[in-house]
Formats: structure tokens, sequence, C-alpha cells
């Protein structure tokens, strides 16, 4: 799921430079921007512990992941920014819809399943009662 995240995370971010760039924002400006979201002056304490040789491996692997997540995020975000100000002819908007209808598809289809299931309990019940109902008629009229 994380990666769905990140997906929907750079394709929002391209729309905004897009919308960026139609709206006149100079070059000089997202620089300034992007120059001030690096990963490195943000003040995650992901780094620090992760180095940590006095905890376990599993923490020490736990805090690796959690920097590597904000990495990829932070690094992932700017760089999605730059490039859709650089190329606003893409229709960014679009493949984010899209992908938003198919992230709901997908929190669907787990109900899909229930449903399906449910469907079947209910097929059979019936079916139950109607030979349970049939059965007791039978031997009544016997």
């Amino acid at each position: 799921m994380m990666w769905k995240i990140f997906i929907v995370m750079a394709l929002v971010m391209m729309f905004t430079g897009a919308i960026m760039y139609e709206n006149d924002v100079t070059p000089e400006q997202i620089e300034n921007v992007s120059e001030k979201i690096h990963y490195d002056n943000l003040n995650f304490t992901f780094q620090e512990k992760g180095n940590n040789q006095n905890n376990t491996f599993i923490t020490r692997a736990i805090y690796k992941y959690g920097d590597f997540i904000g990495f990829v995020g932070v690094e992932g975000s700017r760089t999605a920014f730059k490039y859709g100000y650089k190329n606003p002819q893409y229709n960014f908007e679009f493949a984010y819809k899209l992908f938003f209808a198919l992230i709901i598809l997908t929190l669907i289809k787990p109900i899909l399943y229930l449903l399906t299931f449910l469907g079947f309990c209910i097929y059979y019940i019936v079916q139950w009662f109607k030979t349970h109902l049939l059965r007791k008629n039978k031997t009544k009229n016997k």
C-alpha cells in the first residue's frame, strides 16, 4: 500500500508544479522552495536512532526503514515538483484522477468478496430451509 501513497504524492506534486508554471511563478522562486526541502535539513530522529549500536537489530532495521521512507517521500516529492514545473504540457490531473479511482476500486474489492460470500451463505441457508420444510411437509402428508 505504501507504493500507492508514493504514486499519489508524486502525482499531486507534479500537478502542483504544473499549476505553479501556469501561474507564472519564476524558476528562481521554484529553486528557492526546492532548496529548502531537503531530507537532510529536516530534523528527523530516525537517522540518529538507526545508527545507535546499542539497539537491537530489529530496532535499528525499523529506524532505517523509517529513514528510507522519509527520504523517498521528501526527495521524491521534490523531484516530482520540479518535473511538473518543467513539463506543464502533461495532464497530471487526469493521471491523478485515474489513479485515485484505482485506489477506490482497490478498497471496494474486499467488500465485493464479502458480498459474494454473504450471497452464497444466504443461498445455502434458503436451500437448507427448503429441503427441511419439504421433508416436514412430506412426512406430515404420509
